[in-house]
């Protein structure tokens, strides 16, 4: 009878275990605005598969690519208000929050990825503490290759910009256009071919991953490599999500984290190779700028430090300060 009564106890015992296990699976939905073609994507699902395999599928990740789950422009704030539990985003897409996070969004303050990866070192810790407060816990951050200029015609100096319609994407792109004399039109990745085809825009200025998928030798001539800035996309979860992990999966969690931004950016400058490779075997003229060129446009980017300077306090200028040194 003992034994007949042990035995069912450990019955129970094995399926209150097996209830708790069952109960601690959770599947976290993660919105990214970017296609399954771009490499930002493919790391941010072997991120999840790698969290996914690593928990033993307690922590299962639905990416929604191509902002199928939300537009970009309102990824954050339902990362933020638990609509979704994680996601992905351009930094400078919340610089309207906080304009620390336009620091790799100023024009020609690199000039190389070792340049964006010594910004990044210098100002990540300011970045992590200022996420924290709006909610969010960073995981890591990969960058888009330099950006440059497309465009119909040759751009041989800045005046090429005065009156022309300049693809906009966030507030940074709009005031780059406004100071080339340019006038900024908002337009979604999806819809640039369109743009161009029909002068809706008449330049942008993006990397040659976009250009790729795009397929932009369909309607533009000429990729100009300025290099003018290279902009991160941040993967990020709702605090309140990550403070109730367990510190076992947060440890996993950050493990992959820092495997993904390592892989991430190795993808960035493979890409940036390989599509400018394709860009010119497609018949794309890839022409690099005029130095007088170059002295004009970097007028343009010591204007929008200053300006962002002006917004950033104390502590943003001496974290500038120390990266220029």
């Amino acid at each position: 009878m003992i034994k007949y009564f042990v035995k069912i106890a450990l019955i129970a015992a094995g399926g209150i275990f097996l209830t708790s296990t069952l109960q601690a699976k959770v599947k976290w939905n993660m919105p990214t605005p970017y296609g399954d073609g771009y490499f930002h994507t493919k790391n941010t699902r072997e991120f999840a598969a790698d969290i996914e395999k690593k928990t033993n599928g307690e922590i299962s990740i639905n990416v929604h690519s191509g902002a199928s789950l939300f537009p970009s422009t309102e990824i954050f704030r339902a990362i933020r208000g638990g609509q979704a539990e994680i996601g992905e985003l351009l930094m400078a897409n919340i610089g309207n929050e906080d304009a620390m996070f336009n620091i790799d969004s100023i024009p020609f303050l690199i000039g190389s990825y070792g340049d964006a990866q010594r910004l990044w070192d210098t100002f990540k810790p300011e970045l992590e503490k200022r996420l924290d407060k709006l909610g969010a816990v960073l995981l890591y951050a990969v960058p888009w290759p330099p950006q440059n200029f497309y465009s119909k015609v040759e751009i041989k100096d800045a005046n090429f910009f005065k009156g022309k319609k300049m693809r906009a994407y966030n507030a940074i792109t709009s005031q780059m256009a406004d100071l080339l004399g340019a006038a900024p039109t908002t337009i979604q990745v999806p819809e640039i071919p369109q743009a161009f085809s029909t002068g809706v825009i008449d330049v942008m200025i993006t990397s040659g991953s976009t250009g790729v998928s795009s397929q932009a030798w369909d309607f533009i001539d000429y990729y100009t490599e300025v290099q003018a800035w290279m902009p991160k996309n941040m993967i990020f979860i709702n605090k309140k999500i990550w403070q109730k992990l367990s510190d076992q999966h947060k440890k996993v969690i950050r493990q992959a984290a820092e495997a993904a931004e390592k892989r991430g950016w190795e993808y960035s400058q493979k890409a940036n190779e390989a599509d400018r490779l394709t860009l010119s075997n497609n018949g794309i003229k890839v022409v690099k700028p005029s130095p007088a060129m170059m002295k004009e446009l970097k007028k343009v980017g010591a204007e929008m430090a200053k300006d962002w300077l002006t917004k950033v306090g104390d502590q943003g200028s001496s974290l500038y300060k120390k990266y220029n040194q």
